[in-house]
């Protein structure tokens, strides 16, 4: 009980107005979860009269506080990437709430080939935002439940739990690779490692552009 009670206390000071709650058939009462990963459970809640995401740091996390991830959010967000952080502590963060479809939900409808690719290519250009910025969100090579897909065509990256700042960067290399399995593309790997090493060295968007181009992304 006094778990609950701080937790309550940490949206609180918030200044959270609600959780969104669904009933079950016996009548329980259960928050809406939209995410749920190792260190925190991310859910839906009302914010300034809006819809907002609050993750709340599990009991059992392997991280003792929420403050360094939120940073890390936080310097997605000068780069215009990610949910926009609103208030963060060492229990929980409050942020935007991203409405759409993980990546793989999306794909698993199996949509146009020229959609994905102009998809894949907004990804690309958030990861090289990332890049400049000395981000590395660590999970993108597989991208499938990490970025999501908005209805009006729009991607976000999302969950920073593991991101860290480094000199050298890594979001274009994952992504590009995700991409390469998920087209099952079969061009010239020589080609795209030189570009990419290159790439590595100055991380410029002209490179950036001739990866794009060399992997068939449409740029919109």
């Amino acid at each position: 009980m006094q778990v609950i009670r701080r937790r309550l206390d940490v949206l609180k000071s918030m200044n959270v107005d609600g959780i969104y709650v669904f009933y079950d058939e016996k009548g329980g009462v259960y928050p809406c979860v939209v995410g749920k990963g190792s260190r925190g459970v991310a859910v839906l809640c009302q914010f300034s009269g809006r819809e907002a995401v609050v993750k709340i740091r599990r009991l059992d996390s392997p991280v003792d506080s929420m403050v360094g991830e939120a940073e890390k959010q936080l310097r997605a967000n000068e780069a215009g990437v990610g949910p926009k952080v609103f208030a963060y502590n060492d229990d929980a963060i409050l942020m935007e709430y991203i409405q759409g479809r993980t990546l793989e939900e999306f794909l698993k409808e199996d949509p146009d080939e020229e959609i994905v690719k102009k998809i894949f290519y907004r990804i690309l250009v958030k990861c090289f935002r990332l890049d400049v910025v000395l981000l590395s969100h660590n999970q993108l090579r597989d991208a499938s439940t990490h970025v999501i897909v908005k209805v009006n065509g729009e991607a976000e990256i999302i969950d920073f739990s593991h991101a860290k700042v480094s000199p050298f960067p890594k979001n274009v290399s994952q992504f590009i690779s995700y991409v390469i399995n998920r087209l099952e593309w079969c061009g010239d790997k020589r080609v795209l490692y030189r570009l990419l090493v290159e790439y590595k060295r100055v991380y410029s968007v002209e490179l950036l552009q001739r990866m794009a181009r060399f992997l068939g992304l449409k740029p919109v």
